[in-house]
């Protein structure tokens, strides 16, 4: 399909104008054009911006005091003008007396012209600087030193500036009405983007804990082509000295973006990714000891009687393993996994196993779905 014929649909989808058959094409076209699925979500913020732009704005004093000072020392050099050419003749005096009445006018438009200019400006910059950006992030010191850029000296941090914390320190960096990022010890990080929607850093290495404020914007942690998603989420994220990154997620739910997959980790789970951008099997905190050290030795074996063990000794709280197994596995091997997770948690109305054993996006997210309300 042509982009103009899905700019067409997209915005037909949009305004609700597709039929049920056109909307569900179109609904699994969002499943697997990332790009597409990025400008509906354009579209959404455009409206969520325009409802809340407030309905009248007053411009700061001083702009109003400039434009009226220079209005009337205009209006009062023009009237000493016209006073000098009292003593011309009556037809000269009507013709100025009409050019005046036409200058005024002249002049009230004018001011008019320049209030609208004065009200686009000042209240674009004072929209964009109130409503959209979250920048700078201010930051407060617990313990010991830290850095920002090449200054130890500031105490805020703005897009595309780093931020370092010394060994056997601690500090907090807020983030405008969004949350709090906790960091601690040897650590270092990049703000990539601050706005009221989306608040970005790339996290190069250290410790750091993300605490949102309830029902804030998303917060993404960057690691070169692997993109992980907090909307609401608190969660921990630490690096070991292999450059290894260990996920765990403290609330709701992650998601993980990553050679355009996507993959969605729970509250109360760990999930461990290496250095080369390795997603390893995620397992519950409530776990055994066990069942830990298998799916270590499966991710590194791909042993088919290790995989057999992990399925037989798998809990209620290993659900979402299970899950995460079935993209994972050659297909011969997910029928398995299908039994075992379907006798801890049916699939739910709607799914099939054929859907599941091709790893239709859409219903794995509903069994996914299914699982995650079962569990918490």
């Amino acid at each position: 399909m042509h982009d103009e014929e899905l700019k067409i649909l997209l915005h037909d989808y949009f305004d609700d104008l597709l039929t049920e058959e056109e909307e569900s094409d179109f609904q699994s076209q969002l499943m697997e054009n990332r790009t597409l699925a990025i400008e509906l979500g354009k579209l959404k913020d455009l409206k969520r911006r325009l409802n809340n732009l407030p309905l009248n704005f007053e411009p700061p004093p001083k702009i109003i005091s400039n434009i009226t000072e220079k209005l009337l020392t205009l209006e009062n050099v023009k009237e000493k003008t016209e006073a000098k050419k009292k003593s011309s003749k009556e037809k000269t005096v009507r013709v100025k007396k009409k050019r005046k009445k036409i200058n005024r006018k002249l002049l009230l438009n004018l001011f008019i012209i320049v209030i609208i200019l004065a009200l686009g400006g000042g209240g674009g910059y004072y929209y964009y600087n109130m409503n959209m950006s979250t920048s700078p992030w201010r930051v407060g010191r617990i313990s010991g030193d830290f850095k920002i850029g090449n200054s130890t000296s500031l105490k805020q941090i703005s897009e595309h500036q780093t931020f370092e914390l010394a060994e056997d320190s601690e500090s907090e960096i807020y983030v405008q009405d969004q949350g709090v990022i906790l960091v601690k010890g040897k650590s270092k990080l990049e703000v990539l983007s601050a706005g009221k929607n989306t608040n970005s850093i790339s996290f190069i290495y250290g410790n750091l804990e993300y605490i949102p404020k309830p029902m804030n914007g998303k917060f993404q942690i960057v690691k070169s082509d692997l993109i992980i998603t907090s909307e609401n989420s608190k969660f921990k994220i630490f690096s070991d000295d292999l450059g290894d990154f260990h996920l765990e997620i403290l609330s709701n739910y992650l998601q993980i973006e990553f050679k355009k997959e996507l993959f969605r980790f729970a509250h109360d789970y760990v999930v461990k990714i290496e250095a080369d951008n390795v997603i390893r099997t995620p397992y519950s905190n409530k776990t055994t000891p066990d069942f830990i050290k298998l799916l270590s030795d499966y991710d590194y074996n791909q042993d088919s009687n290790t995989l057999i063990k992990i399925i037989n000794s798998a809990a209620k709280n290993d659900a979402l393993t299970l899950h995460f197994l079935l993209s994972q596995v050659a297909p011969a091997k997910r029928e398995l996994i299908i039994d075992k997770l379907h006798s801890i948690i049916p699939l739910p109305y709607g799914v099939n196993i054929s859907n599941i054993l091709i790893l239709n996006p859409q219903m794995m997210n509903k069994w996914w779905d299914e699982i995650y309300s079962t569990i918490y």
